[in-house]
């Protein structure tokens, strides 16, 4: 709400960062926006509790499935990653999957993906609430009576990516009010996303491009909040979003610089020339990174300039 010059003073931040993350938005538009996610804050306390309703999904960091209570815990006890997996490759695939795009992702064959889907439909189990299954017959799920053939898909899973995208599409609704939504999509961030997948598998996660859009989403998304709470002198604030960040995109310079301007905030200069210093020249034996244009307003901006 305040003018760039206030952001980009105590942020490590520049106009052109501004105007793409924090826009204005239409009152007629923030209102269809907010209306248009009515459950959004029971599936986060969902997502929250301790043993929900609901099968749920992380890749915000380590990959990693929880049933829900309907489920099977043990279906799925000695192959555990595997079928982890396999839940994820059915999320990533917003039509489902037939059995012949399951065997190309994972690799298998067909009588061999028919019995994986049938054990991981036995480990999700049924929704206690609807009464059907989690992962219906392939002929039965809403895309295959729609379409008439055998698709897979998991109805009623939770998965943090998902509430990170609407919690941050909230966000930009609400003005700064949504301080608090990108807070909480925040909290759903455990690292770098999608790791831990089996070393053997998750071959088809590279072509889904997912793994480098949740990782910008998460430092533009951290950006926003740390340089909003320097704005208002919160450097508890600033830091723990940056450091998020960090560890979501070690490689990354913004959440690096972001903890340099929260360092000068609160009165170490020194350490914020380190951490700048440390950002652009991480390795001693290879050559300086060269600053983008946007990293060279930051740093011309904040006087970290040390050519």
């Amino acid at each position: 709400p305040e003018g760039d010059d206030v952001y980009t003073t105590l942020g490590a931040t520049t106009s052109e960062d501004l105007n793409a993350l924090a826009p204005p938005v239409a009152h007629p538009v923030m209102e269809h926006i907010t209306e248009a996610d009515p459950t959004l804050d029971n599936d986060l306390n969902d997502w929250r509790a301790g043993h929900g309703a609901r099968p749920r999904l992380s890749v915000l960091g380590p990959i990693h499935a929880r049933v829900g209570a309907g489920g099977n815990p043990l279906a799925a006890a000695k192959r555990r990653a595997y079928y982890t997996e396999l839940l994820a490759y059915l999320w990533t695939q917003p039509h489902g999957a037939t059995t012949a795009q399951v065997t190309e992702a994972l690799g298998i064959t067909e009588d061999r993906a028919r019995r994986d889907l049938s054990k991981l439909r036995e480990w999700l189990g049924t929704n206690p609430i609807s009464g059907q299954p989690h992962l219906p017959t392939a002929r039965k799920s809403r895309t295959g009576q729609l379409l008439g053939v055998g698709v897979y898909e998991v109805n009623d899973l939770l998965v943090d990516a998902d509430l990170f995208k609407r919690l941050r599409t909230r966000a930009l609704a609400r003005g700064e009010a949504g301080i608090t939504d990108l807070e909480a999509a925040l909290s759903l961030v455990e690292g770098i996303p999608f790791t831990d997948v089996r070393p053997t598998g998750g071959a088809w996660v590279v072509d889904t491009g997912l793994p480098q859009h949740l990782t910008c989403a998460i430092v533009d998304t951290a950006h926003l909040v740390s340089v909003h709470a320097l704005a208002h002198n919160d450097t508890n604030l600033a830091q723990w979003a940056a450091d998020i960040a960090n560890r979501a995109a070690p490689d990354e310079l913004i959440p690096q610089l972001d903890l340099a301007a929260t360092a000068q905030a609160m009165g170490q200069p020194a350490a914020a020339l380190r951490l700048v210093q440390e950002a652009l020249d991480p390795d001693p034996d290879e050559a300086p990174i060269e600053p983008s244009h946007r990293t060279s307003q930051v740093l011309t901006n904040r006087r970290w300039n040390t050519a």
